[in-house]
């Protein structure tokens, strides 16, 4: 009986021993995943970790080499008890030995609970750091993001405005290269006026035309209320806007 309990505690020792090792493994490969600029954080905490293994090793060999020497003293006194054949003495030896391995495994279980909690307690903290910090990146990447797509949008807007910008001028330079489509011959930049729907046509051309005729436009058809000359000043412009209206 009382080397199943022994043979019990040794392999709940050798069981904690292989969860401790296996996670010290995991601590490990984890580390070695971090990025250069938590290394030497991490290598402290490591060492740490290490350290603190160790002194449970120590503490793991103390109690193993006293088990060992007790239960070799049981042993001796067991023998020792059963030659002399008294029953008396037998039931009190027992008793002695169940109340020092209850002992002995109260004093193991709590120093195996300690160790455990704070192993859980280290890892615990660890995790809260490596979660705020992989929380900072994201933030710093989702602002860099959207810097970078108001930049890209800021530059795509500017972009199409230079190219409505050429488009128009492009637009405005055929046009002035056109003839004027009534009457023709080259329109002159004195002379240079446009309607409603921005065609170009000779000032005269086109304020006789609105008189003769309905005020469509020649070229597409469009009505039209004003008449502009693109190369007077702004003032005159309006005053022929309001003058010059074609007559319906």
């Amino acid at each position: 009986m009382d080397k199943e309990k022994l043979e019990k505690e040794n392999m709940e020792i050798l069981k904690w021993e292989q969860q401790k090792e296996k996670e010290y493994m995991e601590l490990k490969r984890e580390t070695q995943e971090k990025e250069r600029i938590e290394k030497l954080e991490k290598e402290r905490k490591e060492r740490e970790h290490i350290e603190s293994l160790e002194r449970q090793r120590l503490i793991k060999e103390r109690l193993e080499k006293e088990i060992k020497e007790r239960r070799e003293a049981f042993e001796k006194k067991r023998i020792e008890k059963e030659r002399e054949k008294k029953e008396k003495e037998q039931k009190e030896r027992e008793k002695k030995e169940r109340e020092e391995l209850e002992r002995t495994q109260t004093i193991l279980k709590e120093t195996l609970q300690r160790a455990i909690e704070r192993v859980r307690l280290e890892d615990l903290e660890r995790e809260r750091l490596e979660r705020e910090e992989r929380e900072e990146r994201e933030r710093e990447q989702q602002l860099r993001e959207q810097q970078e797509r108001e930049e890209r949008e800021k530059q795509e807007r500017e972009q199409q405005q230079q190219r409505e910008q050429q488009e128009r001028e492009e637009a405005e330079r055929r046009e002035n290269q056109d003839p004027c489509t009534i009457c023709m011959d080259r329109i002159e930049p004195s002379q240079l006026a446009a309607i409603d729907c921005n065609h170009m046509f000779c000032y005269d051309c086109i304020m006789e035309w609105s008189y003769r005729r309905d005020n469509t436009c020649p070229n597409c058809r469009a009505p039209f209320f004003s008449v502009r000359r693109v190369n007077g000043s702004i003032n005159e412009a309006n005053i022929e806007q309001g003058d010059q209206r074609p007559q319906i």
